[in-house]
C-alpha cells in the first residue's frame, strides 16, 4: 500500500526557492553593474596615469632645462680668462674675440667662448715648432695651449684693463718641458706664423709670456637633425667639427648680450634711457663679435635662452605656441633674442618646421650672467 504523500508547509516551501540562488535576469543586472563600475575604475586609473606621466614628462623638461643652463653658462662666466683681447688661430691668422656669437633669426643661434686653465707656465722660448717652459707643467699630447703675453700697460690711474697678445696651438708631444707643437691645419702652419708677436716679444724682456691651456668651447643645436631638437657641444669651437650630442627636444638656443659703449650719448637703441648700455639681440651681435671684426664697445651682460618640448605625445594642456623670446617693439635690441612665437594650435604638421611638429609641451627659460668681471675686453 503506497505512503501518502507529504505535503511541506508554504513557508519552508518558500524558504527553499529564496535560497536556490540568482535568477538569470538578477544575474545579467548584477555583471552589468560591476563591469560599469570596473570600467569606471580603470578610466579614472588611467586618467591619473596620462596625468602622472605628463607631470613627469614636465618636470624632466625643467630638470633639463636646469641642466643645460648651467652648463652653457659655466663656460661663459670663465670668457676671455687671460685672453680678454682674443687670440689668433692658424686658420686664418686674425684676431678672434673671447666671445664669438652666430645669430640666426629665423632659428636657433651659435654661441662660443674661448678661455685660459687658471695655471700655467713661464715660456723660454718658442721658434715656431718647439716651446720650451720655465717648468714642467700639467700639459699633455693633443691638448690646445695658448701663449698669453701681456702688453704694457699706461700709467694712468685708473690702470686700464690688461691687454693680451694671445695666439692657440696644439700640442704633438711633450718630454719634460720641451713642446712640441702641430705645423698642420687647422691648429698649425709651418713655422706658425700666427704667434710670430708672441715669438717677438720673447726676445726683449720683460720676458712674461705664459702658456696655459686653452678651452675652446661652442654650443649649437644640430641644424641638421631639427625633427629631433639636438643640442651639442664641441670642445674645439666646431673648428675641428666635432659636435657632440648632449641633449634632445631643444627647439631654440637665444642668445642676447649688453655693450658698454663709453661717449655714446645719442643712440639709445634698446630706449632703456641710457645710450652707453644697449642690448643687442639681431645680427649685430655677429658682426660685432666676427674674427678680425674692429668694433667699439665692451659686452658686459649675456644673455641664453633655450627652449625644450616633451619627447613623447603627451595628454592634456598641450601648447598652443612656441615661447616668444624677443620683444615685437624692438626686435634687434632687447635682452631676451629675436625669435617670435611660432603658433601651432591648429596648424598642420605639414605647415609647421620640422622641429616644430607634434603635440607638445614647451617650456624655456632665460638666465643672465654678468661679464663685467670676467676679464672680457674687446
Amino acid at each position: 500500500m503506497a505512503r501518502p504523500r507529504r505535503v511541506r508547509p508554504a513557508r519552508a516551501r518558500a524558504r527553499d526557492r529564496g535560497q536556490a540562488g540568482l535568477t538569470l535576469v538578477e544575474l545579467m543586472v548584477s555583471m552589468t553593474l560591476v563591469s560599469a563600475m570596473v570600467a569606471m575604475v580603470f578610466a579614472l586609473f588611467l586618467q591619473m596615469s596620462l596625468s602622472y606621466r605628463t607631470a613627469a614628462q614636465i618636470g624632466e623638461l625643467q630638470q633639463t632645462l636646469v641642466a643645460a643652463q648651467n652648463m652653457v653658462l659655466s663656460d661663459v662666466r670663465q670668457a676671455g680668462a687671460r685672453v680678454s683681447s682674443g687670440f689668433r688661430l692658424a686658420a686664418d691668422a686674425v684676431n678672434h674675440w673671447p666671445l664669438e656669437i652666430v645669430n640666426d633669426s629665423d632659428g636657433p643661434d651659435t654661441v662660443r667662448v674661448g678661455y685660459a686653465s687658471s695655471s700655467g707656465a713661464s715660456v723660454v722660448s718658442f721658434d715656431g715648432t718647439t716651446l720650451v717652459l720655465s717648468d714642467e707643467d700639467t700639459i699633455a699630447a693633443d691638448d690646445l695651449i695658448v701663449l698669453s703675453d701681456p702688453q704694457p700697460a699706461a700709467d694712468v690711474d685708473p690702470a686700464p684693463p690688461v691687454v693680451y697678445d694671445a695666439c692657440v696651438l696644439k700640442v704633438e708631444a711633450v718630454i719634460g718641458t720641451s713642446i712640441t707643437v702641430s705645423t698642420d691645419p687647422p691648429w698649425g702652419a709651418p713655422g706658425n706664423g700666427h704667434c710670430a708677436a708672441v715669438t717677438a716679444a720673447l726676445a726683449a724682456p720683460p720676458a712674461d709670456t705664459m702658456a696655459y691651456r686653452f678651452a675652446l668651447v661652442g654650443y649649437r643645436i644640430d641644424p641638421d637633425r631639427k625633427e629631433l631638437g639636438v643640442l651639442q657641444r664641441s670642445s674645439t669651437g666646431g673648428v675641428e667639427d666635432d659636435w657632440e650630442d648632449l641633449g634632445i627636444g631643444f627647439t631654440d638656443l637665444q642668445v642676447a648680450t649688453r655693450w658698454f659703449e663709453d661717449d655714446d650719448v645719442t643712440s639709445d637703441d634698446d630706449d632703456d634711457g641710457d645710450p652707453e648700455l644697449d642690448w643687442y639681440a639681431g645680427d649685430d651681435q655677429t658682426t660685432r663679435t666676427a674674427a678680425g671684426s674692429a668694433t667699439t664697445g665692451v659686452p658686459i651682460e649675456l644673455s641664453v635662452s633655450f627652449v625644450v618640448r616633451t619627447s613623447r605625445r603627451v595628454n592634456g594642456v598641450l601648447s598652443a605656441a612656441t615661447p616668444n623670446l624677443t620683444d615685437p617693439a624692438n626686435e634687434e635690441h632687447n635682452p631676451v633674442g629675436d625669435r617670435a612665437s611660432v603658433q601651432l594650435e591648429g596648424v598642420a604638421d605639414a605647415d609647421r618646421p620640422d622641429e616644430l611638429r607634434g603635440e607638445h609641451v614647451y617650456r624655456w627659460s632665460t638666465t643672465q650672467v654678468d661679464l663685467r668681471n670676467l676679464q672680457v675686453s674687446m
